[in-house]
């Protein structure tokens, strides 16, 4: 199992914002991570909105992070387009 420190410090050179939320800045480390293991098929979709689970909630929309962090890793991350993913 690889050290959540290890896995920021793997992906930290493709993150193009610092004032991003942290589980986000993991997301580059993981993706990377994922292809050293040799996965050759990763499935991250842009999710908008989830399932309300709270009645009082007002909507069911996920942050703007979320909905397009996807795009992001895509455009950030050379590894991906070196591997044809």
């Amino acid at each position: 199992m690889i050290l959540q420190k290890k896995l920021y410090e793997k992906g930290i050179d493709t993150i193009s914002s610092d004032s991003i939320c942290y589980p986000a800045k993991m997301v580059h480390g993981h993706i990377i991570n994922l292809i050293e293991k040799g996965v050759k098929t990763i499935f991250y979709p842009c999710v908008i909105f989830e399932e309300k689970e709270d009645k009082k909630a007002q909507n069911q929309f996920n942050c703007p992070i979320v909905i397009s962090y996807p795009e992001v890793i895509k455009n950030n991350l050379d590894i991906l387009k070196e591997k044809k993913y």
